[in-house]
């Protein structure tokens, strides 16, 4: 059994019934290139694309294309290598190409607000009108934003930032996982004992984390705290904190990142 959710049928054009589909701007394929057209069947981007990643119902809506590139390097021993790559650009029916295709990668935030892209310079956070909400170089990766927040890490170690690029969950954690899809509530975090023995995990209030970024983020009261063996930020934390467990006793099921590329 197919699932609807994640498939795509194709059919020729005098067998499409135009007025049936709900989207404002709908795929189509021409001599093996993917384009757009609006409900009238004007082209708005040309069939010269490899990739579509997103539906598009409304004027607001950012719409991901990929083309597809080569690249050859050179060998002194042996013949010359060749790369596919595809790169992403986003159009957005009411502004046109907000970024053309010249990203490895495009995450498109929940709110359609904000683009996180990749390059070989790393990454950056830009909104719909191109303006630079996190320059390259300040993280060596950022997630796309769920719910006003993002994933961050700067080297081993892991945070969180609010839609305006502010720092809300301090960059100390090992680990941060089951973000993006996360209840609304909580975000869980797990920081590791200063003996490299285990890691301890902990529930983080996402209401205090939105609460975080509109006071001073200067102001950080520290606790130490014995079950650590290292100081935590107390503020972000519950008041419970779970059982210590051993390295070997974490679910594989977890969606953890910490060593993503």
């Amino acid at each position: 059994m197919m699932n609807k959710k994640s498939i795509s049928i194709l059919v020729p054009a005098e067998d499409y019934l135009v007025s049936d589909d709900k989207r404002l701007l709908i795929p189509f394929m021409e001599n093996g290139k993917i384009g757009l057209m609006d409900k009238a069947g004007r082209v708005i981007v040309n069939a010269q694309y490899d990739s579509i990643l997103d539906d598009c119902y409304t004027a607001n809506d950012p719409v991901r294309i990929g083309k597809r590139s080569y690249q050859a390097y050179e060998r002194k021993t042996t013949a010359p290598q060749v790369y596919e790559y595809m790169h992403y650009g986003v159009f957005c029916p009411n502004k046109g190409w907000v970024v053309e295709p010249r990203f490895l990668e495009v995450q498109v935030s929940s709110d359609h607000s904000l683009l996180t892209l990749r390059n070989e310079r790393g990454y950056c956070v830009q909104d719909l009108s191109g303006n630079i909400i996190v320059d390259y170089g300040k993280f060596s990766f950022i997630d796309g934003f769920y719910n006003g927040l993002s994933r961050v890490a700067s080297g081993s170690k892991w945070g969180i930032i609010n839609e305006k690029g502010n720092i809300v969950l301090p960059i100390m954690y090992d680990k941060i996982w089951n973000f993006v899809g996360y209840d609304g509530k909580t975000i869980k975090c797990q920081i590791r004992k200063e003996d490299n023995s285990g890691l301890a995990d902990f529930d983080i209030s996402v209401a205090s984390l939105h609460s975080r970024a509109q006071s001073n983020q200067n102001q950080h009261h520290k606790q130490y705290n014995s079950q650590f063996d290292s100081i935590v930020d107390r503020d972000f934390m519950d008041d419970t904190y779970n059982t210590m467990f051993a390295l070997d006793d974490i679910p594989e099921a977890w969606d953890n990142i910490e060593g993503r590329e």
